[in-house]
Order: C-alpha cells, then sequence, then structure tokens
C-alpha cells in the first residue's frame, strides 16, 4: 500500500530526533528549503527528504557529519533535488486550492455572523446577503490568498540560507510589509465593495452554524484523504 505524504511527515519528525545538534540543523534546513518550494509534488518531496534522512543517519552511526556527506554547500545541494523531483500534478492543484477556499469560506462565515452578532446588542442590524456581490468579493480574497501564501513560501525558501543578519532582517520587513498591505487591501475591498444584484436574509445563527459545518468538514475531509 501507498504510503502517504502525512505518514512519510510523522515517520521523519520520529527520525530526526535521532540527529545530533550538529546534523539536526544542516537537514532542518534543508528540508525547509525543499518543502518550501510549492512547485513539486508533495509526496515526491516527502520520500526524498526521508531518503536523505536515512542515508545521514547510517553516516552519523559511522561518525560522519551532515557536511561531509551532503557537501559543504546546501544549498547547492538542494537545488539538484528540487530539479529532480517531479511537478505536481493538476489534480494536486485543484485539491489544495478547493480545501482553502471551503476553509476561507467557513472561517468567513463565522466571522461574518459573529459581528452580526455583537453588533445586534447594540442596534437593529439588517443580516442580507448579496449573493454575486460575496462570490466576488470572496473570489478576489481567494486569490489574494493564495498569492500571499505564495510569496511568504517564497520568502521562507529565500531566507533559509541568508548569513547576513541585515539582509536576514530586511527580508523579514519585506515579508511584514508585503503581507500587511495584502491583508490591508482584502479589508478595504470587502468593507467598501458596492451591493449589488439579487440578496438572501441569513441570520447570525445560521452563518456561524454553517461556517462551523464546512470548517469541521475540512478538517475531517483532510484526516480522511491524509491517510490514503
Amino acid at each position: 500500500m501507498m504510503v502517504s505524504a502525512k505518514t512519510l511527515i510523522e515517520i521523519n519528525n520520529r527520525k530526526r530526533k535521532l540527529l545530533t545538534e550538529e546534523n539536526e540543523k544542516y537537514y532542518s534546513d534543508l528540508l525547509i528549503y525543499i518543502r518550501s518550494n510549492m512547485s513539486v509534488s508533495e509526496r515526491a518531496t516527502e520520500e526524498i527528504l526521508l531518503e536523505i534522512l536515512e542515508h545521514l543517519l547510517e553516516g552519523q552511526r559511522e561518525g560522519k557529519t551532515a557536511e561531509e556527506i551532503f557537501g559543504k554547500n546546501p544549498k547547492e545541494y538542494a537545488d539538484e533535488i528540487l530539479g529532480l523531483l517531479p511537478k505536481e500534478k493538476l489534480t494536486g492543484w485543484l485539491s489544495f486550492i478547493a480545501v482553502v477556499a471551503a476553509d476561507l469560506l467557513g472561517i468567513v462565515l463565522m466571522i461574518s455572523g459573529l459581528i452580526l452578532f455583537i453588533v445586534s446588542q447594540f442596534r437593529e442590524v439588517d443580516p442580507e446577503i448579496f449573493l454575486i456581490k460575496e462570490l466576488v468579493v470572496f473570489l478576489v480574497n481567494l486569490s489574494m490568498s493564495l498569492a500571499l501564501a505564495a510569496v511568504v513560501f517564497r520568502f521562507i525558501k529565500k531566507s533559509v540560507y541568508l548569513q547576513n543578519a541585515k539582509a536576514e532582517k530586511k527580508l523579514s520587513l519585506e515579508i511584514f510589509f508585503i503581507v500587511g498591505t495584502g491583508g490591508a487591501l482584502m479589508i478595504a475591498f470587502t468593507a467598501f465593495f458596492p451591493d449589488f444584484g439579487p440578496s438572501v436574509t441569513v441570520s447570525w445563527p445560521v452563518q456561524i452554524l454553517a461556517g462551523f459545518v464546512i470548517w469541521a468538514s475540512v478538517r475531517v475531509a483532510k484526516k480522511i484523504f491524509a491517510n490514503k
């Protein structure tokens, strides 16, 4: 039976505890650098990472260090590994986007319902939802969320082998600025996008319940499919 990516990660986490401090630092940097590349197959990535770890553990038992086994330029070695890994299939990307979309929808509904509940304690509220408008807002925010995630992963990959503290600080500020600006734009777009199209009335308890059901369903689905 084919082992799932989740199982491979769990095995990796257990075996990584057997590494010496020096080897663990070398391997963890390698792991973060390779995992932060979103374009390659997750399962193939976890397979090769586990192979590297087992090779390192074998060398460690013989008294060797990670640097002696894989070389003094781990970034170059990691890039070679990435060049050999297959790209993520379209089905993998579609399932990833579907999970993110469902997760975001559930969270948005719960937050919207909670806001309506809080505001309703002070004044009368109108729980009217404009369907087309909300669909447009949702799709734009989903696209921006995916774009921000891609940017963050790219920055993480870039930061792994930075040797200069000043460069690391600059990179951290760039990430903070981009994520902060992106988040502010999403909030502003959601708040000021005009109402239009057909509408329905959805009370705050229904919004919270629907959001929770969607959010919980995503987690159940993740556990089921992660083990396949």
